[in-house]
């Protein structure tokens, strides 16, 4: 799969074109399945050190993952771009050794049991589940006070979990905080996963359609991008309460998993709105550079920005100054709703950070596009930018 010049130079605008966002699923699919193969080659490879048992186990998840994709190909394809099956392929391809591998390696059956749920169609499957419970991706948790989770499943009825995935409305985006292997051990977050509570779902859906309500009406092509991109919404720990000011916010995104935004508990809507356009933009150019290198990676982090306190390596430059370039288009078309229903208030503060964005990208963006560490395709995606953060810093030229 090629990305042209031209294609490049639109999608450094941060604005989706048409066929874009199904491009991205297409990418987030092939990747999976390359992922998979790796698997398969891996156990072909290490055979040798797995018990005859793990290999059994192995190759009857592997024909079920195969009867799922010829009973229900579209279904077993969410299945399998479903954030926390990315995690599971990361953690066991990335397992260090024979026995870190061999123990990870049942993870293979908690994809093809969510797949073969997914397309109903007829199995009995036994799962290990030693810590007493069992999560299958993008279907929820199950309690296995006996160790295992026996699943049985006649196509017409399933097994329902005990934590099931809270569904955020106007979509097809869920609450998952239910899955803790979403986020792989040692995964980077200043702050971990909130724990599931069963009421999750009453705080954040509101909030959710609220933030979306205000996308909608200030930009609907970024609405329906981050609608179709953002697979769940993972509640993180809150941060320590800001006496000075506003609550802090955190959002992060995970390279292994893209369609998750992780963040903890947003002060309101608006700011909600602005996490999930920042991390869509990362997982955006995550997939991208998956599929054509827009830099050379190993050289030093020596590129000062004024969102962190660190020097960023040429990766952290590109990928700061796009979601700040998103966020100053976001803010622009905010500060433009009127006659839209959006808050005054709202509008006033949406100027106020359009102008302190397009500032900040301002002061970075020369650099980047005159790094030597960009490769030709990454100098046409940033003249991209180049040209749209032109027509941001010029009010009212924005079609």
């Amino acid at each position: 799969m090629t990305v042209t010049s031209e294609r490049l130079w639109f999608l450094g605008r941060t604005r989706a074109q048409p066929g874009d966002v199904a491009a991205h699923l297409r990418v987030v699919h092939h990747h999976r399945l390359l992922l998979l193969k790796s698997l398969y080659h891996r156990v072909s490879a290490e055979r040798e050190s797995l018990p005859a048992a793990g290999l059994r186990d192995f190759a009857a998840h592997w024909a079920l993952l195969e009867r799922a994709e010829q009973h229900a190909p579209s279904s077993t394809r969410r299945t399998l771009a479903y954030p926390a099956v990315g995690s599971r392929l990361a953690r066991v391809l990335h397992a260090p050794g024979p026995g870190a591998f061999r123990d990870e390696l049942s993870l293979t059956g908690q994809i093809a049991a969510a797949a073969a749920l997914r397309s109903r169609c007829a199995f009995e499957l036994v799962l290990p589940a030693p810590e007493g419970e069992l999560v299958l991706p993008g279907i929820g948790g199950y309690d296995c006070p006996g160790g295992e989770l026996r699943l049985a499943a006649d196509g017409n009825t399933w097994p329902e979990p005990d934590r099931a995935l809270a569904p955020l409305p106007g979509g097809n985006t869920v609450l998952d905080d239910v899955d803790v292997r979403l986020v792989p051990p040692g995964g980077g977050l200043s702050q971990p996963p909130a724990a599931h509570t069963g009421t999750a779902g009453e705080w954040w859906a509101p909030l959710w359609r609220e933030a979306m309500d205000l996308l909608f009406a200030a930009d609907p092509p970024r609405a329906r991008e981050v609608a179709a991109l953002t697979r769940c919404l993972v509640p993180l720990v809150p941060l320590p309460p800001n006496p000075h000011g506003p609550q802090d916010l955190y959002s992060a995104t995970l390279r292994a998993a893209p369609g998750a935004v992780l963040t903890t508990p947003p002060e309101d809507a608006a700011a909600l709105a602005e996490a999930l356009v920042h991390e869509i933009q990362h997982t955006k150019l995550a997939v991208l550079c998956d599929l054509t290198p827009l830099y050379r990676t190993g050289g030093p982090a020596v590129h000062k920005v004024p969102w962190r306190t660190d020097p960023r390596p040429i990766g952290g430059l590109l990928q700061g100054t796009y979601a700040h370039l998103a966020l100053t288009d976001l803010w622009h078309r905010i500060a433009a709703t009127s006659g839209t229903g959006v808050r005054a208030s709202v509008r006033r503060a949406a100027r106020r950070r359009h102008r302190d964005y397009c500032e900040q990208v301002a002061e970075v963006l020369p650099e980047l596009a005159d790094s030597a560490e960009l490769t030709d395709n990454g100098r046409e995606f940033v003249g991209g930018m180049v040209a749209h953060h032109r027509r941001l810093s010029a009010a009212g030229q924005i079609r």
